[in-house]
């Protein structure tokens, strides 16, 4: 009895489903759709919804992951190779660094600090301004 309910107890565990695809390999970003096809070490893909950003020129697409992986494409109107990141840009962050010390909104506009997101520092120049 004691064999058979081990049997049931580790069959019905649940797996985990991003240990299983591996680590990610690549993304690409579809304009038509707004999402971004992740593979995998495994070779599984994943589609992910995109954020567009209109309001920079080109519009750039981002995507968070649960990991807090950023996916990044930054002409949204073109298909093709995302960028893969998991830290803020450092040529953002100094940007960001250099008018903090020369303008004191940043104390005001806590929001202007860059996000992983941020991945293009011209663009991340032009939003904080």
């Amino acid at each position: 009895i004691l064999a058979t309910l081990m049997i049931v107890v580790s069959s019905c565990e649940t797996k985990d489903p991003i240990v299983e695809k591996g680590t990610l390999q690549s993304a690409t970003y579809n304009p038509a759709t707004k999402s971004f096809t992740l593979t995998y070490s495994s070779g599984q893909t994943e589609t992910v919804n995109a954020v567009v950003d209109d309001k920079t020129d080109p519009p750039t697409a981002t995507a968070t992951l649960k990991d807090g992986t950023v996916i990044y494409a930054g002409d949204a109107t073109v298909a093709g190779a995302a960028t893969i990141a998991k830290e803020i840009n450092i040529v953002s962050q100094f940007v960001y660094d250099g008018m903090s010390l020369y303008y004191f909104w940043a104390d005001e506009e806590k929001n202007k600090k860059p996000p992983v997101a941020d991945v293009n520092p011209e663009n991340y120049f032009y939003k904080i301004l």
